[in-house]
């Protein structure tokens, strides 16, 4: 299980990477971080960091996925049992609340 699910959960987690919101994408076993960020290149923060994290954080929850908002980032810890599929489904929703986010913060 070690070597399958937490890999994958990797993998998933770190194609985040490359939203315009997401300044850096980190993942140990199945924990994961991502940091927010105004300007990604430079990793530059929000002036009010805990606002786009509780924004992301929002648009998650309301579409069935909890994660948790620390400032200016968004931190996961799925079940030991998590398989493949809902690993996908927490990557879909990430990056659909991320999407949501930053569509509201560039209007």
């Amino acid at each position: 299980m070690r070597d399958d699910i937490g890999p994958y959960f990797g993998r998933g987690w770190a194609a985040l990477a490359d939203h315009d919101l997401v300044g850096e994408a980190v993942s140990i076993g199945l924990m994961g971080g991502l940091q927010l960020a105004a300007e990604k290149s430079t990793r530059t923060r929000y002036a009010k960091p805990d606002q786009v994290g509780a924004l992301v954080r929002n648009h998650a929850l309301a579409n069935g996925l909890v994660l948790r908002a620390t400032g200016d980032r968004m931190l996961a810890s799925p079940p030991l049992v998590i398989s493949h599929a809902e690993v996908d489904e927490m990557a879909r929703i990430t990056r659909l609340a991320l999407d949501l986010a930053w569509k509201e913060l560039k209007s």
